[in-house]
């Protein structure tokens, strides 16, 4: 399990964690809901209430009482359950919202939007403790308990508290939905209906002790939870008939984007996790590599400790010195194509570009139509063609075939900035000529700087296409030293002997990481770019 810190649980500091994500959570949304800072203020005081005494009373209560004076004792509360908290908080929260005349509304959406994030940081705590976790299960993300821990060693079981925090995310993403609805009080009821759903369901999954029906078929816990959702959804209901129903809509749309996300960020997740693992563990079937698990012995090198180990990221380092991969030297050779071609493409694409959307000529529509056919040529049916001519000219061997025919332009990039240029409005070169501007002064000093989002839009596109590229460095470069990333990689894989199943997603992982960076700093000029494109105006 967690290493001990001054003789206490470690993932008890963690739950401390959630007590400053409410906080945090609740000071951000006071300004957006309107709420006073002093409402918000005594919402932080309540939950950390909530939180100690009331989860310790709401535990006491189920495993007996203690003695009063172990309630002063910091060391009492930091040693047991806390699983009451979020209960025991809303239970002292909403009398604070009873006695509110005006937003009494605005501040159960308070209340609603800053549980999630602390309910999150918790439950990260129990996924990293080692508990809760639920009955036996086959799939690639069950997670197997070391061995002296709280379950039978190398048994993959259901991680419940993945399930939970997919619960908490849904609801987040339904807030984020309503969020054009201000202060109608309407979030505590999406809290109440999506997780009054899903906590059965994760108890379902857990499994952890003999279960006995009590109501109905359902533990004592489930049929409140259920009957908290079928209420929450009448009141969904009764107030859907007064509002627009484009919130619901909204949600689902929301929750279907979700899921779409959840099934892309599985593969990068299982890469990430498989470079982690060590040799011998890389077929296991558990998802999380053992420097995630918990430590088999209290005081062990366990989950968080080994995250600070070198051994931990051992197939990094051996992959970065590796002579059969020799990470510097393909990522110099990756950019120098990158950098040439990025600099043809951004030149020659605008010029053309220019031309075809603000210069009258005749056939210019023909020419137009033409250079857009040539994207309906596959590659293989002029690869044979390009091949012989680069090979007559002597370049086969070099960098040349690989950024030279940017010079020459693409009809993708024509046609994406060509639109773009369209929407520009003309009487800004028409003023700029009457004051005696040229042609090429217009096209420098008014399309270009008014272009930045299409610009960028072209030149991530050429970067992620530069840097993906695996067809042209395999039949133009024949020499090792002149491999790009990803003809290292595929070279990687492809050698003779065992392959290294954890060196090569580490690898991976380092070729993806700047892609998703230069995205994500790019982000918003790549979505304007995006949606600007082919808009007159």
């Amino acid at each position: 399990m967690w290493p001990l810190i001054f003789g206490l649980r470690t993932y008890s500091f963690v739950y401390v964690l959630s007590m400053l994500a409410l906080p945090a959570a609740a000071l951000l949304s006071c300004r957006r809901l309107n709420v006073p800072r002093r409402v918000a203020s005594a919402l932080c005081f309540l939950y950390v209430l909530g939180m100690v005494p009331g989860a310790k009373l709401l535990y006491d209560l189920q495993h007996g009482l203690p003695s009063a004076s172990s309630y002063l004792s910091l060391a009492y509360y930091m040693k047991g359950g806390l699983w009451g908290g979020p209960l025991a908080y809303l239970a002292l929260a909403l009398p604070l919202v009873a006695f509110a005349r005006r937003d009494w509304r605005a501040r159960l959406d308070l209340i609603a939007e800053s549980l999630p994030w602390a309910m999150i940081v918790a439950k990260l705590a129990c996924l990293a403790n080692g508990c809760c976790y639920g009955t036996p299960c086959d799939l690639a993300w069950a997670v197997s308990y070391p061995p002296g821990a709280e379950a039978p060693a190398g048994i993959p079981r259901h991680p419940t508290p993945v399930y939970e925090i997919l619960v908490l995310v849904l609801i987040l993403l339904v807030f984020a939905a309503l969020r054009r609805q201000r202060g109608n009080g309407m979030r505590l009821a999406w809290f109440t209906l999506i997780y009054g759903l899903g906590r059965p369901l994760t108890e379902h999954f857990r499994g952890d002790g003999p279960r006995v029906p009590d109501i109905a078929g359902f533990t004592a816990s489930q049929f409140v939870c259920l009957v908290a959702a079928v209420l929450a959804a009448l009141v969904i209901l009764l107030q859907q008939r007064r509002a627009p129903r484009r919130a619901l809509g909204r949600a689902a749309a929301y929750a279907a984007l979700a899921l779409v996300a959840v099934a892309f960020l599985i593969p990068l997740l299982w890469m990430v996790c498989v470079s982690l693992k060590a040799p011998a563990e890389v077929f296991a079937p558990t998802f999380l590599p053992r420097a995630f698990l918990p430590a088999a012995e209290p005081g062990a090198a366990g989950f968080p400790a080994s995250l600070t180990r070198p051994e931990t990221y051992a197939p990094y380092r051996e992959i970065i010195r590796s002579p059969q991969f020799d990470f510097l030297l393909y990522t110099r050779n990756t950019l120098i194509i990158m950098v040439l071609s990025l600099a043809g493409v951004m030149l020659s694409c605008s010029i053309a570009a220019y031309g075809f959307a603000r210069i009258p000529f005749r056939g210019r529509n023909l020419m137009f139509a033409a250079c857009l056919a040539t994207m309906m040529i596959p590659f293989p049916v002029i690869m044979v063609p390009t091949y012989m001519i680069f090979k007559n000219l002597g370049w086969i061997g070099s960098f040349k075939p690989l950024w030279v025919p940017a010079w020459f332009g693409g009809a993708f990039n024509i046609f994406l900035l060509r639109q773009f240029f369209m929407g520009i409005p003309k009487e800004l070169e028409e003023a700029a000529m009457i004051d005696g501007c040229s042609r090429w002064g217009c096209f420098w000093r008014i399309i270009i700087p008014l272009s930045t989002p299409a610009l960028a839009v072209v030149a991530l596109f050429h970067c992620l296409a530069v840097w993906n590229d695996l067809v042209g460095p395999l039949i133009y470069l024949s020499h090792q030293e002149q491999f790009t990333l990803a003809l290292g990689l595929q070279f990687l894989q492809s050698r003779s002997g065992d392959t290294p199943w954890n060196q090569l997603m580490a690898a991976s992982t380092l070729i993806v990481l700047p892609v998703l960076a230069l995205f994500l700093l790019a982000q918003r000029t790549f979505i304007r770019g995006v949606a600007t494109t082919g808009l007159k105006g």
